[in-house]
């Protein structure tokens, strides 16, 4: 059975649309593990202890919040592209449209989450776009090429595919936050690690299928939308802290939160081999 089956079986036996429901049970958990944070220094020490809590359910808002529009800004459009490409083959794009099924639930149950969390958070919910978000609007709104705006988002989304799982899988072991947060990961993690499979075989079709001098173009937008996965974001912390009374210094040097990209630099080798 081939890569593509496999996924494809996998998708109707495990997929967590078909099979699995959120279900928020309370306890006395917080909702994100601050140990995730980045290394950072503050002189307001006794009000981060304090608001411990808070600012955990904060973090959590704004990672399911930012989840969904990674979905939405990224992937689903992607993937709306490479179904409509002569080049994929015809088990690739069923797999892509499991993939697009499995997103919008995704979407829908990180909703979900969000409801629940705001029902125990007292302060305004404000979330902004991430960095990662915001760079892949920039190279879009400065390349005037309609065709080479498709291949930067599918170039985002084929990292953001690829790499997810690192962090995903992290945070799903988390026995410090509250279950049901971390049954939800867990079962966005499990989903992703198909699609990463689908969106490397999507991507070589894809590719065989261009010109010359788009199949670059598309290898070098990868490469950037590599780098940018790898900017840390430190604005969503920043903001959620000072919202709770805490100024923080987050260390540049940090890596705490960087993905694993030994998938994307294999797709990339073998891309350009």
């Amino acid at each position: 059975m081939s890569k593509i089956d496999t996924a494809l079986t996998h998708w109707k036996n495990k997929a967590s649309v078909r099979h699995w429901y959120p279900e928020f049970i309370a306890d006395e958990k917080p909702d994100y593990p601050l140990e995730l944070l980045p290394a950072f220094t503050t002189p307001d020490l006794e009000q981060f202890e304090a608001q411990r809590a808070s600012i955990a359910t904060g973090l959590w808002l704004n990672y399911n919040w930012r989840t969904i529009q990674a979905e939405e800004h990224i992937a689903l459009p992607a993937i709306r592209f490479l179904v409509s490409q002569k080049g994929l083959r015809t088990t690739v794009k069923r797999g892509l449209m499991q993939t697009a099924t499995d997103e919008q639930y995704h979407t829908y149950f990180h909703t979900l989450a969000i409801d629940d969390a705001l029902k125990r958070y007292a302060l305004a919910f404000s979330p902004a776009l991430s960095v990662t978000v915001k760079t892949m609007q920039a190279q879009l709104q400065e390349e005037p090429d309609p065709f080479n705006r498709e291949l930067i988002i599918v170039a985002y989304a084929a990292v953001a595919e690829v790499s997810i799982n690192a962090f995903l899988e992290t945070l799903s072991r988390c026995t410090t936050i509250k279950e049901s947060n971390r049954a939800l990961v867990d079962q966005h993690n499990r989903d992703e690690a198909i699609h990463s499979l689908i969106f490397i075989e999507a991507t070589h079709d894809l590719l065989h299928a261009l010109e010359p001098q788009q199949a670059n173009f598309l290898s070098d937008a990868i490469e950037h939308a590599r780098d940018s996965f790898l900017l840390h974001d430190f604005s969503m912390y920043e903001t959620i802290l000072a919202a709770h009374g805490v100024h923080a210094h987050f260390s540049t040097t940090s890596t705490s939160m960087s993905r694993d990209m030994r998938g994307v630099d294999k797709l990339l080798k073998t891309l350009r081999a």
